[in-house]
């Protein structure tokens, strides 16, 4: 089990314990924190008998930050009682979880090495997100709590990094019987301050039998909900973990809602009007980063597929190979022969396969599909009237392509020509109609729909035996329409583009992203068997202006050996089998013109990694 899931386990129970306190505290007179806090940290002496289970002695440093994070959770506890006191049992706890999450990360940033990744740092935000709303959901004078709050999320902030520290050098009974010693120890040295002393005594003197079997068992309740907590902390990020405890408002804004119906009498909560559309969109924010972290965690531990079972290849574009001043035929030559593709993408320009109306030019395009037949690898050929490359639409000069109709009428004729050339070729494995073409990109016109299904209608009636691979960006495609139409629907997947209104941006998505997106749209297209590669992997430089056009300190800027590397990887973990890699004729032109051959080696290596 994950520390996320023990985490949302341990908030629930500790969100009960808050209402039996919340309860107690209701019932007694103003500035009974102290008392709490005191029979909290003697009540966490339960823990020291797991000293017979598994303790061993800790180094000095770690006994000292152990006892010390016992010392700083009770003062925490201290401000939380006291804002407990001064507020809705809604809003002191959701507001010192949201707040602890922020303190702990900040703390976290000092003193640890582990940091969030992308997907849980959305989920991070979310569930702080809620927890602030949840508390500016509240109407009371927030002045007599935030004080409180700020205090008790400071410090239980770095007693969370403190206790992370423990449990990464000791094991957790150790780290639990340090703790335990701290809040003790604690507990003990409030008695050293008269006025306190007497309080305690005093009023746990006063207080009823029912009401101190009340509160010993909302101890032992509490207690095994920081149990639980803590060793979420060892297993997890503390500031995760924390950022988690929206549910434990969750939980108590659920439990009050229903008393407050029920026995309105018991707590003077607001569960009406803003207050509560405000808090019922805060538990929408916190479900919805729970299950975003859920998605991100399940797919996270699906077993990778094996290297020697991955397919690998490219796309070759005899355009690209031409603008940086290649021969494309000993540049095709040396993919085929050299990096040993176990498949490939090649394209159709209609510029050049029809250069002139009804004079095709077949000879370029054949060449490429029989030597890919010689070499036993299978094509995906490209077809339409927007195809890889910019940009995209690579139309005859002598074609009409601002009249609509006279431009669909010339597609549909040369998309016949070519299906009816290739669909025996024996090196052909997939029509590939248009290029991403629900994705608004390029030199093209508007996209039209339903010239769209013509061109699939057409493909399908000429050639029925092989299937259609139809495309969509990665990041920011909806997947869905094209997957819907498709036989095997292709993804792009880019690490670092360029964008004209936001410049060189890095996506900020996990590789997990991309399951979670195919398991929606397999789930809603009814199709879950369909076939789902990465067509375009973009290990090439993208940027403002063309590579040809771009100064090769400036490439290497925009896209190192470093980020070609991590950028494999990060495909890997994204768990597809098959997968285009995009750039063969860059890396081909670094090799040849600039003796750089670390990104064509290093593609050769991995294609045939085993």
């Amino acid at each position: 089990m994950s520390g996320a899931v023990i985490a949302v386990i341990a908030h629930s129970i500790l969100g009960a314990s808050l209402i039996i306190d919340k309860f107690i505290l209701g019932h007694r007179v103003k500035g009974n924190s102290i008392t709490f806090v005191f029979w909290l940290g003697i009540a966490n002496g339960i823990f020291l008998p797991f000293f017979f289970f598994g303790f061993e002695a800790p180094s000095l440093s770690t006994g000292i930050l152990g006892v010390l994070a016992g010392g700083l959770l009770l003062v925490a506890s201290r401000f939380l009682f006291g804002a407990l006191e001064r507020g809705e049992v809604t809003e002191a706890p959701t507001v010192v979880g949201a707040f602890t999450a922020i303190a702990t990360a900040l703390w976290s940033s000092v003193f640890l090495e582990d940091s969030l990744n992308t997907a849980e740092k959305m989920a991070f935000g979310l569930l702080v997100l809620g927890g602030l709303l949840m508390f500016l959901s509240e109407r009371v004078a927030r002045k007599r709590v935030v004080p409180w709050v700020i205090a008790a999320s400071i410090f239980y902030g770095i007693a969370n990094v403190f206790q992370k520290l423990v449990f990464s050098s000791a094991n957790f009974i150790t780290g639990l019987m340090l703790l335990s010693l701290g809040t003790v120890l604690g507990a003990s040295m409030l008695l050293l301050r008269k006025k306190w002393r007497h309080q305690i005594l005093t009023r746990s003197e006063k207080t009823p039998v029912t009401r101190r079997f009340l509160y010993f068992g909302n101890r032992v309740l509490a207690g095994g909900g920081t149990l639980l907590a803590l060793y979420a902390i060892k297993l997890d990020h503390p500031a995760l973990v924390d950022a988690i405890s929206g549910v434990r408002a969750v939980v108590v804004f659920a439990l009050i809602f229903v008393i407050a119906k029920l026995k309105p009498h018991l707590f003077a909560e607001h569960m009406k009007g803003r207050e509560l559309a405000g808090k019922l969109v805060a538990t929408a924010l916190i479900i919805i980063g729970l299950l975003g972290l859920g998605f991100q965690r399940y797919y996270e531990n699906q077993p990778l597929p094996h290297v020697s079972s991955l397919t690998w290849g490219t796309t070759f574009s005899e355009r690209a190979a031409r603008e940086l001043g290649l021969d494309p035929e000993e540049t095709y030559r040396s993919i085929l022969s050299e990096l040993r593709p176990d498949v490939i993408r090649l394209v159709a320009y209609w510029d050049l396969v029809e250069p002139e109306p009804k004079q095709f030019d077949f000879s370029s395009l054949d060449w490429q599909m029989n030597e890919s037949a010689k070499a036993g690898i299978p094509v995906v050929l490209a077809i339409g009237q927007k195809v890889p490359r910019w940009p995209e639409c690579h139309y005859p000069r002598w074609l009409e392509v601002k009249n609509d109709n006279v431009r669909n009428e010339k597609l549909i004729e040369y998309l016949a020509v070519l299906a009816e050339r290739y669909r025996e070729h024996p090196a052909l494995a997939y029509w590939q109609i248009e290029n991403e073409p629900y994705l608004p990109f390029g030199e093209c016109p508007p996209f039209d729909e339903s010239m769209f299904e013509k061109e699939l209608t057409l493909v399908k009636r000429l050639d029925g035996r092989h299937p259609i691979l139809l495309t969509d960006g990665g990041e920011f495609g909806t997947w869905y329409q094209v997957a819907r139409r498709g036989d095997v629907f292709g993804t792009t997947l880019y690490r670092k583009v360029h964008n004209k209104v936001f410049g060189y941006i890095t996506y900020p998505v996990t590789p997990q992203f991309f399951q979670l997106k195919k398991s929606v749209v397999q789930f809603l297209t009814k199709k879950p068997e369909q076939k789902f590669i990465v067509i375009e992997l973009g290990l090439e430089p993208w940027g403002e202006k063309q590579i040809y056009e771009t100064p090769l300190e400036e490439q290497f800027r925009l896209f190192s050996f470093d980020e070609f590397k991590t950028t494999v990887e990060f495909a890997k973990q994204a768990r597809f089998d098959t997968y285009y890699a995009w750039g063969a004729e860059w890396w081909y032109w670094l090799k040849t013109k600039h003796n750089d051959s670390r990104f064509w080696d290093f593609a050769k290596e991995t294609f045939h990694e085993k």
